[in-house]
């Protein structure tokens, strides 16, 4: 990963650095979720955060990392990050469900899943991307100097992914004396029992 156009040149290399370090361990460990079947069928992108303003865009940073994860849900082993994760793929599991017991009525509502049709039908149901899941990893810094560690997870909203519709996970808000400070490995640990607690 290189940092070049990543940041503000007001931002010191070094804290340019760390957050490079930062989003190289997010990426690498796939945003702390390894270990979720979350993973199992996913996509691993990192990008910078756009900084410079431009005509119809308003930067609310001065550089940083962004690391996606997308899942492909539909396909997923059913493990979850949240609760409300959880009962969103439910919720369209069962409006699947119900769709193609209305269009294949020799269907048996119990077994449905292994009539010869469903594989078919399933993968059509959610071509248009709504069972993709995103979790996002961001490791920013704002123009006061404040550095932001942040962890959501998109579920809802799909394919589009507002940024409303998002479920924030954890947040790490630090000044650049402790972002110096701050070993990776605190940060690791701080980012994992925040999943387990979600």
């Amino acid at each position: 990963m290189k940092n070049e156009k990543a940041f503000n040149p007001r931002v010191p290399a070094w804290v340019q650095k760390k957050l490079m370090q930062i989003a190289e361990l997010a990426e690498n460990t796939s945003l702390f979720l390894d270990g979720f079947g979350f993973l199992e069928l996913s996509e691993v992108t990192t990008s910078a955060i756009e900084w410079e303003s431009r005509p119809g865009f308003w930067s609310w940073t001065m550089g940083g990392y962004r690391v996606d994860v997308l899942h492909y849900g539909a396909l997923s082993t059913g493990s979850y990050i949240t609760k409300g994760q959880k009962e969103e793929k439910e919720r369209l599991q069962q409006m699947l469900k119900q769709e193609f017991l209305a269009d294949y009525p020799d269907a048996n509502s119990e077994s449905y899943y292994n009539h010869p049709a469903f594989g078919q039908y399933e993968a059509g149901y959610y071509s248009d991307g709504s069972d993709i899941d995103i979790a996002q990893f961001r490791a920013w810094v704002d123009d006061k100097h404040q550095i932001t560690l942040d962890l959501t997870i998109f579920y809802r909203d799909a394919p589009y992914h507002r940024a409303e519709t998002g479920e924030l996970i954890a947040q790490l808000e630090l000044t650049e004396v402790q972002c110096a400070r701050i070993k990776l490995e605190t940060i690791e640990k701080f980012f994992r029992r925040a999943i387990k607690r979600a």
